[in-house]
């Protein structure tokens, strides 16, 4: 099974960024664009594995005692033909995708060690029609839970799926 842990948007935050997906699509001859369903903020990516009872107590050690906090939109970028949306870098953020990072490792998980740069994959492959530029609102909201998602393929599409949540603390 292929794992990650993520964030996953309320309706309003989501609603902002499949506006600014179709903007570009919009300004693009083509491209692979995420799918609505499939928007999220990855914080660790575990790959495949059988161990979803780890994967699943490393959130539980991980989230315990985590408070919930605010993200906020920033920017759109691209690295080669792939085009994001930044999320705005902060201390509770970076403290959450560290703390998971650390307790998959803890737990005997072979994650990538990077540092982790917040961002929302909103296409992939993208030709563009010319110069492009894109309106980003100021989108935010409360990230009360943290989600273990598996990755696969139903009928050639792919497909994320929550299948484990641990719930912060709401102050």
């Amino acid at each position: 099974m292929r794992l990650f842990v993520a964030v996953n948007f309320d309706k309003t935050l989501k609603d902002g960024l499949i506006k600014i997906r179709d903007e570009l699509r919009s300004k693009s001859v083509s491209g692979n664009f995420t799918l609505d369903e499939n928007l999220h903020l990855t914080l660790a990516f575990i790959g495949e594995t059988r161990n979803i009872q780890g994967a699943k107590n490393a959130l539980d050690r991980a989230f315990s005692k985590f408070n919930a906090f605010d993200i906020c939109t920033e920017k759109t970028g691209r690295f080669s033909d792939l085009w994001w949306v930044g999320i705005k870098r902060n201390d509770p953020l970076i403290s959450a995708a560290e703390m998971i990072q650390k307790e998959l490792i803890n737990c005997g998980f072979n994650i990538e060690k990077r540092k982790f740069k917040p961002h929302i994959t909103i296409a992939r492959q993208v030709i563009p029609k010319g110069e492009i530029t894109l309106d980003i609102p100021n989108l935010s909201m409360k990230v009360s839970k943290i989600s273990l998602m598996q990755s696969s393929r139903v009928f050639g599409k792919l497909r994320y799926t929550e299948i484990y949540h641990k719930n912060l603390i709401l102050i």
